[in-house]
């Protein structure tokens, strides 16, 4: 009696990686912190007079039902403009910083930082799962210290992106598995959802599960967890349907098939310096 042919060898497990890099996470998690620390004494710039100082959507907390019903900039004295942004995490997110200090940047500051810290913390578990320790401890200072995140963690108002990045690796983190479990696939799907209402650029969120996935695995994911992140991705355009937010001006096929080419330069010229 013949033994049966054995079934496709499974990847290799990443590699521990020596003991210090075992505490590797830990001490760039502190320097990111003491990085980022002078920020407690900076003020409100640019957006922040107008989203965060003049907006009457966020003077109370029990107005979240119209932020999730509106514009991200319908409180403010742009109203008129149409943004065309549905974030209503991020105004939720405002409206809880004046709850709780209200006028106060330096909690606000603090609120933003701690986005960005969460993020960072999420993306080292997902890195050290999908790439190993040593991969992880090289790869998470660019994103958490490169000079492009100065602008999403010190400007209050562009608080929007720690946001969804937390919120999507947390997504991705219950999503990547071999055998999702219900809850899993469920907490992915509201943790995607909410990284959407953060922000626009989470609808990334597809490809980037499949290229965790290879990189853990070697293959795209399991269908389960694509058909999560496609059930958070429909909930999200019912919810931006029925608040009326339109698409930004100049969102169409075309302006985006032209913008494609000088962004991604733009981008890999920020990544390179």
């Amino acid at each position: 009696m013949t033994s049966p042919a054995p079934g496709p060898a499974a990847p290799p497990a990443p590699s521990v990686g020596p003991p210090w890099a075992r505490w590797a996470g830990l001490a760039i998690l502190l320097l990111v912190l003491a990085a980022y620390l002078p920020l407690l004494g900076a003020g409100y710039v640019w957006d922040d007079q107008d989203l965060i100082l003049k907006n009457t959507a966020i003077t109370s907390l029990s107005n979240w039902p119209q932020l999730f019903s509106q514009d991200l900039w319908a409180g403010t004295p742009l109203a008129g403009d149409g943004s065309g942004f549905y974030r209503p995490l991020v105004a939720l997110s405002l409206a809880f910083d004046h709850a709780l200090a209200p006028g106060s940047a330096a909690f606000a500051h603090a609120h933003s930082l701690a986005w960005h810290l969460l993020a960072c913390l999420l993306l080292w578990c997902l890195l050290r799962r999908s790439v190993g320790v040593v991969g992880a401890a090289a790869g998470l200072p660019l994103f958490a210290l490169h000079p492009v995140q100065t602008e999403a963690v010190a400007w209050i108002s562009a608080r929007n992106d720690p946001m969804a990045a937390a919120l999507l690796f947390g997504a991705l983190l219950l999503l990547d598995r071999d055998r999702p479990s219900p809850g899993a696939l469920l907490g992915g799907a509201v943790l995607l959802l909410a990284a959407l209402l953060a922000k626009e650029s989470a609808l990334l969120a597809p490809a980037m599960l499949a290229l965790v996935a290879v990189a853990r695995t070697g293959r795209p994911g399991r269908l389960r967890s694509h058909l999560a992140v496609l059930l958070a991705l429909c909930i999200y355009a019912a919810l931006r349907t029925w608040a009326g937010v339109a698409l930004p001006p100049r969102a169409d096929l075309l302006h985006i098939e032209a913008a494609a080419p000088p962004a991604l330069a733009h981008f890999a010229q920020d990544v390179l310096w």
